[in-house]
Parts: C-alpha cells; structure tokens; sequence
C-alpha cells in the first residue's frame, strides 16, 4: 500500500506547510509506507461555470472528486491506495490498513458530529469495479455542482459535495462486486469531536488548524497536546 496526496498549484500557502508535516510524520511514525504528493496545477474554470453561484467550497469539492477520479484510473489494477487530504499528520502506523478486507473504505464520525463521515481518508483497491464506481461518484458529484436541489438532499447529513455524492453514489448505484466498508474517525481521521493523541491519523480544522499555524487557542488539553506534535514534525527539515 501507498499513501497518495495532493496539492493544488493555487492552494494557499498553509497547505504546503501542511504537506511537509504529513510526510515528516509519516517518515517518523509510518515509515514501511510509502508516500507520493501530487501536484496539481489543472483550473477549475470549468467547474466555476457549471457551479456558478454556488458557494466556492463546493466546487473545490467537487474539484477534489475529479481529481481521484482521474487518479483512480491511471492506478494499476489490484493495487492499494490510502489517500489522505494534505491537512492531516500521521501519529502511528498506517501498516493496519493492508489487512483490511474491502475494496474502498472511507471514515465515519460519531453521532454528535456536524456530519456523519468525512473523506479525509479513503482506502481504496483499484480493481476495474472500483474505477467504474469512481467514476459514477465523479458523476454525481457534478451532478450535485449542476443541481443544487439534489445536493440539498445529502448536504445536512454528509456535507459538502465529495461526501454527499459519495453517499449518494453508494445509495442509488448497485456496486455487488465492490465491497464498501467503514473506519472510524477516532482512530483513522480524528476529526474535531474525536482529536486525540492516540489516533493514527488526525485532520487539521477548526481549532486545531489554527494552533498549528497561528499559535492561536489554548495553552492546555488535546488541541494543544496535537499542536505540540505538530509543531515538532515541522521543526524537522522535509523537502517536499
């Protein structure tokens, strides 16, 4: 298995300090993993026109959808790929997930969550069924950019529109040869209700985002405790 991430050319400057603290943490905490960092520098310009009107996240989103369309199929059939948004640090090892028995995999949050998974995480082996399926949900997703009034549907329980397209997808496209399972966000993607020293994986928002790179919030507690480690995986000199 490898780890793919990417970076988009006009991504503001944080998000490649965020780059090079996921891989500093991986080379300390998962170093049998492999890690590729893809850069992106293709428009959305067109997406801003099928999108237009709509609030920018989405069509980032749906930006982000494409993207592991496109990459899915250029992936050589059978192999295994986590990929991983830029804004999270790796605190263990990511070795686990080669045992893992499914064909994609993505990450849920817990019931007091704004939403109910996030795809910060998501683990995938690259069979033609699992290509056809990324394909499917890259199409939804640019049916949610077209028609707000679908999106709409999915939005109060998945989000925005890589997840709720993802949801979408699952539910009203038979897939019988690809085996979805779930990872919980404690352990695979802490996420705001489940940051914790003790995950393996952990996404930098709210709070904690700006800790890390604002020295803004508190002195004390998990958010603090995760910016420490944070900042000690910046300190250490990555070329990216």
């Amino acid at each position: 298995m490898r780890v793919i991430t990417t970076l988009f050319a006009d991504s503001p400057p944080m998000y490649k300090r965020m780059v090079k603290v996921l891989v500093a943490s991986m080379r300390v905490n998962s170093p049998e993993t492999p890690i590729e960092v893809f850069y992106r520098s293709n428009s959305d310009s067109d997406l801003r026109k099928v999108g237009v009107g709509q609030y920018a996240g989405y069509t980032a989103n749906a930006r982000k959808t494409r993207h592991y369309c496109e990459l899915v199929q250029m992936l050589p059939d059978g192999e295994q790929i986590c990929l991983l948004d830029c804004d999270t640090f790796v605190l263990k090892s990511l070795k686990p997930l080669e045992e893992i028995d499914a064909d994609l995999a993505y990450t849920t949050r817990d019931g007091s969550a704004d939403f109910l998974i996030n795809t910060g995480l998501v683990l995938l082996r690259a069979t033609p069924c699992v290509k056809e399926f990324f394909r499917r949900w890259h199409d939804t997703a640019m049916l949610m950019l077209a028609y707000p009034s679908i999106h709409a549907q999915y939005k109060p329980r998945y989000g925005g529109i890589n997840q709720s397209s993802l949801m979408r997808t699952i539910e009203t496209h038979p897939h019988p040869n690809v085996t979805i399972t779930t990872l919980h966000c404690a352990e695979w993607n802490a996420y705001r209700e489940s940051w914790s020293t003790h995950a393996r994986v952990v996404h930098l928002v709210g709070d904690l985002r700006k800790k890390c790179l604002h020295r803004l919030g508190p002195s004390m507690g998990v958010v603090a405790d995760l910016a420490n480690l944070w900042k000690q995986y910046e300190r250490n000199q990555v070329s990216v």
